[in-house]
């Protein structure tokens, strides 16, 4: 039965190509910074952060489980800074942090006991969302259903890391897949309608789908800058200075 479905998932990949393609398309590099840095191990759980920003007030970190290295290295840089980490799988953080909350507590689309949207998050643990704020996300798949709820609360956020999931949850029945695709890259495009991709890198634990001309990984990390950063902003200058500075493009 296994096989039957592997297969089918085969079928499914060659007819629906294009959607890969689009996907690939979009998953570039739009903007060259300075001043990055990885934070956290060398292996999983390392991210590639942006550090020109000297006045972050938040992290918020969801997806911790046993590894804290990128929240160790955030609080090295920003000491000042309050992070917030949520989890549901662990009952505390492996050792503490300074200056940090532990929440057993996950994030998704809807309310539950265990989960709670971005938008209850922020409400019931008094949690600001803006343009000095981090937010980093590793939800093994459920990353697609809180964009599809929260994208707009998200997209006040300066700096935006997440590991995408493209074969993990949701699970849908086979047929689905390419539809379930196809969301997630309108998903990507109003990601990068708010935010620059200034680092794209391939999860190559998870494995590729070979096409004849390329690849596509399963789980890609992407780092995002918003592109209404405080920063471009107080270096981009009009040439007119009578009329509106335009530095966004995307409706």
């Amino acid at each position: 039965m296994r096989k039957d479905k592997q297969l089918l998932l085969r079928v499914f990949e060659y007819f629906f190509e294009f959607i890969f393609k689009k996907i690939i398309f979009i998953l570039r590099i739009d903007i060259l910074l300075n001043d990055l840095v990885r934070l956290g191990n060398d292996e999983d759980g390392g991210y590639i952060f942006h550090k020109a920003e000297k006045d972050y007030e938040s992290l918020i970190s969801f997806g911790i489980a046993e590894d804290i290295s990128f929240e160790q290295d955030f609080n090295k840089l920003y000491p000042l800074a309050k992070i917030s980490a949520f989890d549901p799988s662990v009952n505390k953080l492996p050792e503490p942090i300074d200056n940090t909350n532990f929440y057993k507590k996950g994030i998704s689309k809807v309310d539950s006991d265990q989960y709670l949207t971005l938008e209850s998050i922020s409400k019931k643990f008094q949690i600001g969302v803006n343009d000095r704020s981090v937010i980093k996300m590793d939800i093994e798949g459920f990353e697609w259903e809180v964009f599809e709820k929260s994208i707009n609360l998200i997209s006040k956020c300066n700096i935006l890391i997440v590991e995408f999931h493209f074969y993990e949850r949701p699970k849908k029945p086979i047929f689905l897949f390419p539809f379930t695709l196809f969301k997630r890259y309108q998903i990507l495009k109003k990601l990068n309608s708010h935010f620059f991709f200034y680092n794209i890198n391939a999860n190559n634990g998870a494995g590729y789908v070979r096409f004849k001309d390329f690849l596509f990984p399963k789980c890609i990390e992407i780092s995002m800058l918003n592109r209404k950063s405080r920063k471009l902003n107080e270096l981009n200058m009009p040439n007119h200075p009578n009329l509106k500075n335009t530095q966004h493009f995307w409706f």
